[in-house]
């Protein structure tokens, strides 16, 4: 268990270190915060998005929730962190995104068919439309959002707005 928890504490390191350390092209606003709702973080997520060109970006995202239904004998505590890099078809404001990452999971949780408690790592992915304008401003994403978990493929999707900067 502190072998996997000692990777998680890795990954995460190395996805931050490479959204803020990572080359970006010349473009006036190529960093994004959003609010996702459903998608790779659960329920919701809070993201960072950088892109480091026209065509590539990446982003991490941190999601909890936390309930206690004694009625229906159920107990859920959820830290959920997507990191993903993407890749863009198309030119403007408006493109088609197309990612792939990892979600972290941990706490004591029974949600979604994945039922455990410590730390787990599972494949994200991400097909939708991205429409982020080259100027900066309103950030809007909706896609398509499945994930590979031990438990098998889980179909999902997701819906973002937030802002460039």
């Amino acid at each position: 268990m502190g072998v996997l928890i000692s990777r998680v504490k890795i990954i995460i390191f190395l996805g931050i270190f490479l959204l803020f350390a990572g080359p970006t092209y010349p473009q006036q606003h190529p960093n994004g915060i959003y609010l996702e709702l459903l998608g790779s973080g659960g329920i919701y997520s809070i993201n960072y998005d950088r892109l480091f060109t026209p065509n590539i970006g990446g982003r991490i995202g941190f999601s909890y929730f936390s309930f206690d239904a004694d009625n229906l004998l159920l107990s859920t505590t959820i830290y959920l962190f997507p990191v993903s890099f993407n890749y863009f078809i198309g030119n403007g404001n408006s493109k088609l995104e197309l990612g792939a990452g990892m979600t972290i999971i941990t706490g004591n949780y029974d949600w979604l068919g994945l039922k455990g408690s410590g730390s787990a790592v599972f494949a994200n992915f991400n097909i939708g439309y991205r429409y982020q304008p080259v100027d900066g401003g309103f950030l809007f994403r909706i896609g398509f959002t499945p994930w590979i978990t031990p438990q098998g493929f889980k179909l999902w999707s997701g819906l973002s707005i937030g802002g460039t900067f």
